[in-house]
């Protein structure tokens, strides 16, 4: 573990490109390893 990790960047930075995309109209496809972990353990975002 990094001193990075764990302090909630990555999910801050998932949920606010989630966020925006939606505003927009797009669908979400995570290509990213992270955010789909992240989403699938988030589903309300």
């Amino acid at each position: 573990m990094t001193e990075r990790e764990g302090h909630g960047v990555g999910g801050a930075l998932v949920r606010e490109a989630v966020g925006w995309a939606r505003g927009e109209g797009l669908e979400v496809v995570p290509l990213c390893p992270f955010a789909a972990s992240w989403l699938e353990r988030n589903p309300d975002v």
